[in-house]
């Protein structure tokens, strides 16, 4: 009983290391008869067993059989010559960028940042990625894009700046799958990145839509030109700057007193009283005729002349 028991927990201990390593289906199937088989005969044996050492080890055996058969099934299992030779040039590829080599010639393999860390074979990785990569383009029905993807990621992770990135590939901190998600701006070294990030902000401030205005002379005190001297109309483009008038206008407002507000009415005004205006001077009348003159005359005399 404690040797079963010593087993037992010799055995989580393996089921708990496959799960936190970087291991897919491609990786049981390279190595079956060390891996693969072991684990098919303990996930039937846990299956058919009616044991308490059984029931604990049947939910971390089921989790690690749900993972891998949803990954796509590695090139040793394809049954067309064709689409495995075609996918095991693929695996060579992505190994020959993980190792830092960007083409078909040999090269020594560039040196990798944290050499010293625990890292996966690079065959072992490739093989991952190549799976991974297959089942994003669909298998057979997408082998053009497959290709291009592939050639794609052996460039960008060749590149000499990107030995951190090959390091964490290899390390197991970037899985298969999120590495086949990227695409080659995320791919490109944290440098070009960055470099590239800059070129982008600056494209975009000067982008900006600004309202410009002709340079017209010196707008500093004592100057007499109205114009720029040095602007010729026959072989420089005008001169423009920032127009001012808005920052002007709202400087002016902000500076400006608010208006004082009118009185309130009063009973014997009403509305508020209007400034005074100069009357307009009256037109000279015409000098009246003789006739007019005894006519006023003899009405004054009949009005004086009847008593009250």
């Amino acid at each position: 009983a404690k040797q079963r028991q010593e087993a037992g927990m010799l055995v989580l201990a393996c089921l708990a290391c496959l799960k936190a390593l970087p291991l897919g289906r491609a990786t049981l199937w390279e190595h079956r008869q060390a891996i693969g088989k072991p684990f098919d005969q303990l996930h039937r044996w846990c299956g058919r067993e009616r044991s308490a050492l059984a029931a604990e080890l049947r939910a971390p055996t089921l989790a690690l059989c749900k993972r891998w058969r949803r990954q796509p099934k590695p090139p040793g299992q394809e049954h067309v010559p064709e689409i495995k030779a075609l996918r095991r040039r693929v695996v060579d590829m992505i190994a020959q960028g993980l190792q830092g080599i960007g083409s078909n010639s040999p090269a020594s393999p560039a040196p990798l940042l944290g050499a010293a860390s625990p890292a996966l074979p690079g065959p072992l990785a490739a093989g991952e990625v190549e799976a991974a990569l297959w089942g994003r383009h669909g298998g057979a029905s997408g082998t053009t894009e497959y290709r291009n993807h592939a050639r794609m990621l052996r460039t960008n992770l060749a590149l000499p700046g990107n030995s951190e990135l090959r390091a964490r590939v290899l390390a197991g901190d970037l899985v298969a799958e999120e590495l086949v998600a990227m695409d080659s701006a995320h791919l490109a070294p944290e440098a070009l990145q960055k470099q590239r990030k800059e070129a982008e902000l600056k494209n975009m401030r000067e982008s900006v839509v600004e309202e410009l205005v002709p340079k017209r002379g010196d707008d500093s005190p004592g100057s007499r030109s109205p114009f720029d001297p040095s602007y010729d109309n026959n072989v420089a483009p005008r001169a423009w700057i920032p127009s001012p008038t808005k920052e002007k206008a709202l400087a002016e407002a902000e500076r400006a007193p608010l208006p004082m507000p009118l009185p309130p009415p009063t009973p014997f005004q009403e509305t508020a009283s209007a400034p005074e205006v100069e009357p307009p001077t009256p037109e000279i009348l015409a000098t009246p005729a003789p006739e007019d003159e005894d006519e006023d005359e003899a009405s004054l005399l009949r009005y004086l002349s009847n008593p009250p």
